[in-house]
């Protein structure tokens, strides 16, 4: 029953955390129409958003005001985000957007997407001729190979001009990294130099955070006998570390995570009179986690968060005494692991995370059957508390 109720809860606040606007605050700027630069924050959302309007909060007044394409010139954040307003007339997008600076020099490309990323397109501008090709991108309706192949022969008739990019094209998979060092390719062959690439995105600083955390696991656990099964649950001391990094260079939101866990074991039974109950097993935990973690940045004071991932877990016996022989118990298993959270952010990206984790086993519980055993219990839970710093 327990166990159904937190998995219920766990169902519940998932879609709740996923599906919650998710703001996330950069340094930035914006630009307008007489060419004024201003300085705030710039609120990166999902959906596609960034690409309609721009969110820009004051950081003297703190008031959150929204430009449309027709009122700014550009915005960006001190990251590395440009955004650029353009008109587009294609077969779905018509009208002016801001659109994502990628690159800039004989030839431009920029990004938009729309929908929550089921319509995205790069754009291609040449200025020696004013040419404008646009370049869909994947949507459900379309395999990926057919717009690859409309990539590559659009870029072969682009830059026709450069025939020793042609091998690059045909290699392509058409991902935004592989466009980027093309057109760098293209310039660097052309102008012989630098010199006529005016913009290339920056790329960010990656971030590496490494947390250390100490919590309790609940140890549900079953000793038997071959005359009596006992159960019990035990609560374990644990401490751990955790390496993460974020998934999206320009957002913080995704994160991955690697960590290692140890936690204790100690459970003692004396029945005084069944001597054939009594028993003491305790053991070290070794669990080695890989999860995933998407976090909602809206708010300034908590970061609520939903996990998932897998674990695997070694378990060592320190102590296994039942009357002359030892506990059999499984000694390592394998598993899958969900779990929410809330940080509490500090200066410096410096955080206090808090997390509640469900590990389910899928190989290695129960392993012996109408034996002595011990540990068999298919499902653990976890409470921790830690602080998160950059490296």
């Amino acid at each position: 029953m327990r166990n159904t109720f937190l998995l219920t809860l766990l169902s519940l606040l998932l879609p709740v955390a996923i599906q919650a606007a998710n703001i996330e605050w950069k340094s930035g700027y914006i630009v307008t129409l007489e060419n004024d630069t201003i300085r705030g924050q710039i609120g990166k959302r999902d959906n596609g958003q960034d690409h309609l309007t721009c969110m820009f909060k004051s950081i003297d007044s703190g008031k959150i005001d929204y430009y449309s394409p027709q009122e700014l010139l550009f915005y960006g954040s001190n990251d590395g985000l440009l955004y650029s307003s353009l008109n587009i007339e294609t077969v779905t997008l018509q009208g002016q957007y801001f659109v994502q600076f990628l690159f800039e020099g004989i030839i431009s490309l920029y990004y938009i997407e729309l929908q929550d990323k089921s319509i995205y397109t790069y754009v291609l501008e040449r200025k020696d001729t004013g040419n404008t090709f646009f370049i869909k991108g994947f949507d459900k309706t379309q395999s990926r190979d057919i717009l690859r192949k409309r990539m590559k022969n659009t870029l072969n008739l682009f830059l026709g001009d450069c025939p020793e990019v042609e091998e690059d094209i045909n290699k392509m998979r058409g991902t935004r990294l592989e466009l980027i060092s093309l057109l760098e390719k293209y310039h660097h062959i052309i102008c012989k130099d630098d010199s006529c690439i005016i913009y290339l995105e920056k790329k960010p600083k990656q971030t590496h955070s490494l947390e250390i955390y100490a919590g309790m696991w609940s140890n549900p656990l079953s000793f038997n006998n071959g005359f009596k099964v006992i159960k019990s649950s035990r609560i374990s001391p644990s401490i751990g570390v955790d390496y993460s990094f974020p998934l999206d260079p320009f957002s913080k939101k995704w994160l991955l995570h690697a960590g290692l866990e140890f936690s204790y074991i100690n459970w003692e039974s004396d029945d005084k009179v069944l001597r054939r109950n009594s028993f003491h097993f305790s053991a070290v935990r070794i669990n080695n986690n890989l999860i995933v973690e998407y976090r909602n940045l809206s708010s300034s004071f908590l970061h609520p968060s939903i996990l998932v991932g897998f674990h695997q877990e070694l378990v060592m016996a320190s102590k296994n005494d039942y009357r002359e022989s030892d506990i059999k118990y499984n000694k390592y298993r394998f598993g899958v692991l969900a779990g929410i959270g809330v940080s509490i952010p500090l200066k410096n990206d410096y955080a206090i995370p808090l997390r509640f984790t469900y590990r389910h086993p899928v190989y290695g519980s129960n392993k012996y059957k109408n034996e002595f055993i011990i540990m068999d219990a298919s499902d653990v839970f976890s409470l921790t508390v830690g602080y998160r710093f950059n490296l």
